[in-house]
């Protein structure tokens, strides 16, 4: 109906589908504008936050406190494989060829590291 009601300012001598398709975009964009803002509820507060705790705070702080100390205390080497191993995501046989140890040493001294860091966080095991 808008088209129809406009046609008069249609020039001729240009494209009729462009002039067209600009009616119809703009009768959107006027409606959406028209149509009324949803309104939010108010938060409640005495809901819960979604954030962590003081206490889960204080205890993640805890942890790794204590598992940089337990890091730091590994000998170097376990040390070293524990954290190209965990953090680098390098394999063993990576590992073994970059410090030109045996496969099977790189596991054993992943396995010590790894024991040595679990008895030093065991407190925190639930």
């Amino acid at each position: 109906m808008r088209a129809l009601n406009r046609i008069s300012s249609f020039d001729n001598s240009r494209a009729f589908a462009p002039w067209f398709f600009r009616l119809l975009i703009n009768a959107g964009i006027n409606a959406r504008k028209a149509r009324p803002l949803r309104v939010a509820e108010p938060e409640h507060s005495e809901l819960p936050s979604r954030g962590a705790t003081p206490l889960e705070l204080a205890e993640r702080r805890e942890i790794r406190e204590r598992f940089m100390t337990a890091l730091a205390s590994l000998p170097p080497r376990q040390r070293l494989v524990v954290s190209v191993f965990e953090v680098d995501g390098l394999s063993t046989s990576e590992i073994a060829t970059a410090l030109g140890i045996s496969r099977e040493t790189v596991r054993w001294h992943h396995h010590q590291a790894r024991r040595t860091l679990r008895k030093a966080l065991a407190a925190f095991r639930e």
